[in-house]
């Protein structure tokens, strides 16, 4: 019963990090593009 509780908690972890993980990515890529977008405007 309880290795099943870990399962579960490792999955729900998982999940919650990756999930974060994906927006922090996104984020930063539409940032870096913004950036570069701006930089090239500037030359």
């Amino acid at each position: 019963m309880s290795i099943e509780i870990g399962l579960v908690v490792m999955y729900v972890i998982g999940f919650v990090f990756g999930f974060s993980v994906y927006h922090v990515v996104r984020f930063g890529v539409k940032e870096w593009r913004g950036l570069n977008e701006s930089s090239k405007i500037e030359q």
